[in-house]
């Protein structure tokens, strides 16, 4: 065999290669371009990231301590909490603190004591969310609850 069978031969298969690689890739996308969409979503919250198990339905009097379990909200074992009066005005902030491991993705006992007894009575709300420590999240990604609170001193 010659040189130029040889690099015809050779130059041949890399053709075929070519061809069939292209063939490929065409086919590859047309599949992909024709399946239905897999549905994306910009949020992950599930249905309860975050759930009070101190009964909330009656007034609280007195330096209140809410507890519950969370999942995926802490960060270094706290997340935020905020009391709002009626006109959506902080008048408490602070932290729910894990009690236990709280590195896992299952629900983890928090605890936060709101010093109520310095508050008016009336209609507040309490809102939980998500500790989002690099800034980035924001809703709907940013999980958060929102629960009404009545103080009765």
């Amino acid at each position: 065999m010659n040189k130029n069978n040889s690099l015809t031969i050779i130059l041949s298969i890399l053709l075929v290669a070519a061809i069939g690689y292209i063939v490929f890739q065409n086919k590859v996308v047309k599949t992909i371009a024709t399946n239905t969409p897999i549905p994306q979503t910009t949020s992950r919250q599930p249905a309860k990231e975050i759930n009070v198990t101190t009964p909330l339905n009656v007034p609280i009097f007195g330096d209140a301590v809410i507890s519950g379990v969370a999942r995926r909200v802490y960060f270094e074992a706290s997340f935020p909490v905020k009391l709002l009066d009626m006109s959506n005005t902080i008048v408490w902030q602070g932290p729910a603190t894990a009690i236990g491991d709280w590195m896992t993705v299952d629900y983890v006992p928090f605890s936060v004591t709101l010093p109520t007894a310095t508050l008016n009575n009336g209609n507040y709300t309490l809102v939980l969310t998500q500790d989002d420590a690099s800034g980035e999240l924001v809703p709907p990604e940013l999980y958060s609850i929102s629960l009404p609170l009545s103080i009765a001193n």
